[in-house]
């Protein structure tokens, strides 16, 4: 591919939006220059919510439908290599999230026995897997790009070099809320700045940095469940932060809990927004 080619693609998704009047539209013209850009078999947009068990996938070769729901496909998350990646970056505060080859996180032998693999990437056909991180929302939340080939044809390094050049714009497209609502982005970054910041005890409540925690999640409408899957922990080990939260903060419900704390000082001042109707069933 020549460096005019390169610019032409790049331009072509500058303005892939502009006659689109849906996403799914604007999906389909992004798909068609990635897939340019980075040859591949198959080229889609995969969107996963943890707190919800969600997992919206659109483009090839997950199928034809407009958007696939798998839900179960959340369950597999911790068993594929690429997803432990990401997790590790944030856990370990990494700022970037450069993309990524699943040859660059996992063996072929380890690949090869996951789940993941056996029962949903070897029968699409995605053996080799190139993936782009465009919107992290949670340690195992975002929206990322994936690129795959169905044999052992693995992407290269010049493949993964221009994958990095083209994150910064994909980042921007996301961020643009084209592919998602603005209230969805304003919820997403409040859950990820409470999940991996550890606040400092609060002397004056006697509540500690894991209570405070807890606290902001539930600021955000997560339920016990929810909470439980972003921070690794049991629901009932969040019930018990929020029962000595609550006795500590003299209430017993998590709507006053939230007021109090927010009243005096306590929670980050994040822009909250009305919970999903799933994230507020008990």
């Amino acid at each position: 591919m020549t460096a005019t080619d390169s610019a032409e693609l790049l331009a072509a998704i500058t303005w892939a939006g502009a006659g689109s009047t849906t996403r799914e539209d604007y999906l389909d013209v992004l798909i068609e220059v990635l897939g340019r850009l980075i040859p591949s078999d198959g080229v889609a947009w995969s969107r996963v919510d943890f707190a919800n068990r969600t997992a919206t996938a659109y483009g090839e070769p997950f199928g034809s439908l407009p958007a696939l729901v798998a839900p179960g496909m959340v369950d597999l998350i911790g068993d594929n290599p690429m997803m432990r990646s990401y997790w590790a970056d944030v856990m370990t505060r990494r700022q970037d999230r450069p993309p990524r080859r699943m040859s660059d996180v996992t063996t072929p032998r380890e690949y090869h026995e996951t789940v993941t693999y056996k029962t949903v990437l070897h029968p699409l056909g995605a053996e080799s897997e190139l993936t782009i991180l465009a919107h992290q929302t949670g340690l195992l939340s975002g929206g990322t790009w994936i690129f795959s080939r169905p044999e052992a044809d693995d992407f290269s390094d010049d493949d993964v070099a221009l994958a990095a050049r083209l994150q910064p714009l994909l980042v921007l497209i996301s961020s643009s809320g084209v592919l998602g609502g603005d209230d969805e982005a304003s919820r997403d970054a409040g859950i990820l700045a409470s999940v991996t910041a550890m606040p400092e005890p609060h002397d004056d409540y006697d509540l500690t940095g894991r209570e405070l925690q807890i606290l902001g999640l539930l600021a955000h409408g997560l339920t016990a469940a929810a909470i439980g899957r972003y921070l690794r922990i049991s629901d009932r080990t969040v019930r018990k932060h929020l029962e000595n939260s609550y006795r500590k903060l003299h209430c017993s419900d998590r709507l006053v809990a939230v007021d109090r704390a927010r009243a005096a000082g306590l929670l980050p001042k994040l822009p909250i927004v009305p919970p999903s109707a799933e994230a507020r069933e008990s």
